[in-house]
């Protein structure tokens, strides 16, 4: 039919109405999509030996598409792949667009290490960019200096930088995503209260942590340590929502006991005597040293800590606690694992032998995370302040984590008291136990964390946080995994790695740069993912430009000029037609500027 009319059309421009035509087509950028969504790695599912399903992938999917019916310049239509989530005054559009570089494989097998998955998404996010921009092979130099081409090891891993201070970390649930509506008619909205709550966290987040840099901590020397699972358990079992599969003897598949609860507290309740009289608390070795906690690397995942301190002050107006890495300094070149803290609580331990509770207010969490999972803790299970007592290092503890605890009032402490801390844990990292290696307590007296209670503003940001949490939620939507940068007091350092291996980190930390075969950086611009973005499109960037048109030559005329489409260097084929390469280059930069 299309042929027939084409043939029954006899005036001079028909072939131009055809080529119109088909331009206007959403079939058209369906067709150009396929070949960018290839070179994204475009999927649904994470790769590797389990391939989850990722079905909040399909967003990125339809905005490629649309970009590309829409006629986006190349520049703009990169730039926003590569760093929309930096760009000033970011849509929701933007934010999906960087879902680019989350396409990248993520292990959930249990027992893998998740700094060394974290890292090769880092890598391979580098070295597609490197490809697919500029022709360039720069996967060649995670082990050595390039063979070829003049890239040293050391400048493969400044790349690197550009891309390992993102917020993503090979975790299952794909942090940080975007929720986006199902129904298109909801975006506006779903962005709006994706940005009041982004807002409110910062400066709730931020505040804590100033309060707690500017503030005066007395050290509380741990005296003794112990732990106990059972307790861990009867925790697990009063705060968990699953169901449980118990295995009866006389059948072969599990049934489901629908009551959790209630058959963890029995079981627990039969079974706490022979677990005390197992030495619990014994079994686990402790050390106390400098007044800090320190436990062995066999303590069990799911434990609950009793750590005693002494105290010699007079009045309390804030607890923290921290949780330090075991190897100090060390963590810097090698991570450890994490942490997760399911609840803190404390008493205080009166002369006579009597406990009083510490009524906490407020917990204040040290990052953005940790409020998050406080406010669904608390959407969850109602306001309980105790419950809002969780912190992690999730999956890698990188440096010190801490949270404080203010009390309804300042505590008056008569002289012979001592500080008893409880701290919960009853979930692994990955499938591993996650236990809290080292840790220290401190007290303020400060009359800042009293004021922090009576700010009504303080106040009224959380329950703020809490109602918007609630309102995103019910917009039915899928979560779209996006690029989110680490806040500054979290930001990775990224060092070169002898001879490729992420446990054998040298040198000084490294300042993001490119090549220097390359033209230079601005001088005075940011050294992240969006200088970066926007350099690869400046006039003296050589490649840009020619590894476009010599891609869309092979994808319409079935050869490119440099048949190696993904290899520029000297290794890859020589132009065959050098001249027309570079008229075509200059003409897509400088006369259709980056008009696909």
């Amino acid at each position: 039919e299309e042929q027939a009319s084409f043939l029954a059309d006899s005036s001079p421009d028909a072939y131009e109405k055809q080529v119109d035509r088909m331009l206007a087509s959403p079939r058209y950028g369906e067709r150009w999509a396929a070949l960018w969504l290839d070179l994204a790695r475009y999927a649904d599912s994470k790769g590797y030996e389990a391939d989850r399903e990722r079905p909040g992938m399909w967003p990125y999917r339809d905005w490629v598409i649309q970009a590309f019916n829409r006629n986006v310049a190349y520049d703009k239509f990169v730039v926003t792949q590569l760093a929309g989530d930096l760009l000033p005054d970011a849509t929701f559009e933007d934010q999906i667009a960087t879902s680019f570089h989350r396409q990248t494989p993520n292990n959930d097998e249990g027992g893998t290490d998740d700094e060394e998955f974290r890292l090769i998404a880092a890598m391979d996010r580098s070295a597609t960019t490197w490809s697919v921009l500029n022709g360039l092979t720069i996967n060649c130099v995670q082990c050595h200096s390039h063979p070829y081409d003049p890239i040293r090891h050391v400048e493969y891993y400044k790349s690197l930088a550009f891309f390992n201070t993102s917020r993503d970390a090979d975790l299952p649930e794909d942090t940080p995503v975007l929720r986006v509506p199902k129904d298109k008619k909801r975006y506006e909205r779903a962005w709006s209260l994706q940005q009041e709550i982004a807002k409110l966290s910062h400066a709730t987040v931020n505040l804590g942590r100033q309060l707690e840099s500017q503030a005066k901590w007395m050290p509380l020397p741990i005296s003794t340590a112990s732990a106990n699972e059972a307790l861990a358990l009867e925790w697990e079992a009063v705060n968990s929502e699953r169901e449980l599969a118990v295995l009866d003897k006389d059948k072969l598949s599990p049934k489901e006991k629908k009551d959790q609860r209630k058959y963890l507290l029995s079981t627990i309740t039969e079974d706490r005597k022979r677990s005390r009289s197992q030495g619990a608390n014994a079994s686990i070795p402790f050390q106390v040293q400098d007044g800090e906690m320190r436990a062995a690397a066999n303590t069990p995942g799911k434990s609950v800590y009793e750590l005693v301190a002494t105290a010699d002050v007079q009045t309390i107006t804030a607890l923290r606690i921290e949780v330090l890495p075991a190897t100090g300094e060390a963590a810097r070149h090698n991570p450890e694992d994490g942490f997760i803290v399911d609840q803190v609580e404390a008493w205080v331990m009166q002369p006579n032998g009597h406990q009083d509770k510490i009524r906490f207010r407020y917990f204040v969490p040290d990052s953005e995370d940790d409020l998050k999972s406080a406010i669904a803790r608390a959407i969850r299970f109602g306001p309980t302040t105790e419950l809002a007592g969780g912190f992690a290092a999730n999956p890698n503890l990188f440096r010190a984590h801490w949270i404080i605890g203010l009390p309804d009032s300042p505590m008056k402490l008569t002289r012979g008291s001592r500080i008893k801390m409880r701290v919960t844990q009853t979930q692994n990292v990955n499938d591993k136990p996650a236990h809290v290696r080292r840790a220290r307590l401190s007290a303020s007296s400060d009359w800042c964390w009293s004021e922090l209670i009576r700010d009504q503003e303080y106040r009224s940001n959380l329950t703020r946080l809490s109602t918007l949490t609630r309102q995103l939620k019910k917009i039915p939507s899928v979560e779209t995994p996006v690029m989110a940068e680490q806040p500054d007091y979290e930001k990775r350092e990224t060092m070169e790695f002898e001879r490729g291996n992420f446990l054998t980190k040298i040198g000084p930390a490294l300042t993001p740069d490119v090549p220097g075969l390359f033209p230079r950086l601005p001088a005075n611009a940011p050294r992240n993912r969006l200088t970066l973005a926007k350099w690869f499109f400046s006039p003296e960037q050589p490649l840009t430009a020619r590894t476009a048109v010599n891609r869309y030559w092979e994808q319409l005329f079935g050869t490119g000029m440099v048949e190696t489409l993904e290899n520029f260097g000297s290794m890859g084929e020589t132009p065959t037609h050098p001249e027309l390469l570079d008229w075509l280059a200059l003409h897509f930069e400088h006369d259709l500027h980056w008009d696909m």
